[in-house]
């Protein structure tokens, strides 16, 4: 009788150590379950700030490139009602020498030089500021296709694009200061490294591509500028140094 009792009493332990393991076991199982619905929105949140993350750097990365030009059309306007004052003094200074009483207008003729070094001065300091607002450009765009490392295609390809533009217009006013330079003082470019061609693709040739492929490309455009950048620089420091009044002539041909 006893047998049959301690049996029966260990059969009910093991029977309540079972349910307690099973409802143990259910538990957990819930538990993995809303770890597991927690992660999955986690995932989602971070998908989502991932995306804003790459949406803001792309947006940045416009705003930096419409801020560069518009800078630069701002220096070349201010450059440009420089050389327009200039102009004026010359024609003023010219008008006064071949004039009947110029022996009377000494004093104002020379007003007027003095007047026209202070602006050809001034000249010179914004054609240095340029070139210093370029180069600090240069620093900033070689940044631009790590930062758009996680970016998406369409965005990399706005980011060449924008690329391609500043370069176009790099170059047509490159050509300009060569043909004014040509015509008017061709030893000015003695000594002046030869500009190099892009090796950069077409943008119609790159839809398509993979990202990796992309910023690859990007990175071939950040070198293309800066080598025209530094060729662009060092034209027009020689310029300023040695004939101020090309830069006249390039204005009046883009006027």
């Amino acid at each position: 009788m006893e047998i049959v009792v301690d049996r029966e009493e260990r059969f009910e332990s093991e029977r309540r150590r079972s349910e307690h393991a099973e409802k143990e076991l259910h538990l957990s199982q819930r538990r993995m379950s809303d770890l597991e619905e927690n992660q999955e929105t986690l995932q989602s949140r971070l998908a989502g700030v991932i995306s804003q993350l790459q949406d803001r750097e792309a947006l940045i990365a416009s705003l930096r490139a419409e801020r560069q030009c518009q800078t630069e059309e701002l220096m070349e306007l201010k450059q440009n009602a420089l050389l327009a004052a200039i102009s004026e003094k010359d024609a003023n200074i010219a008008l006064l020498e071949t004039s009947s009483n110029r022996e009377e207008q000494r004093g104002a003729i020379q007003s007027l030089h003095s007047q026209k070094d202070q602006l050809v001065a001034e000249l010179k300091e914004w054609t240095q500021r340029r070139v210093r607002f370029r180069d600090d450009e240069d620093g900033m765009d070689s940044q631009l296709a790590e930062e758009l490392s996680d970016a998406s295609p369409d965005q990399v390809l706005q980011a060449i694009r924008n690329m391609d533009e500043n370069m176009t217009r790099l170059r047509s006013y490159i050509d300009q200061l060569l043909a004014v330079v040509l015509e008017q003082n061709p030893a000015l470019l003695e000594g002046m490294p030869r500009r190099q061609q892009g090796k950069g693709k077409p943008l119609d040739l790159l839809r398509g591509s993979s990202v990796v492929e992309l910023l690859q490309e990007l990175r071939e455009k950040e070198r293309d500028h800066f080598n025209l950048q530094g060729y662009a620089n060092l034209l027009l420091q020689r310029i300023m140094e040695q004939q101020p009044s090309i830069l006249e002539a390039v204005a009046a041909l883009q006027s």
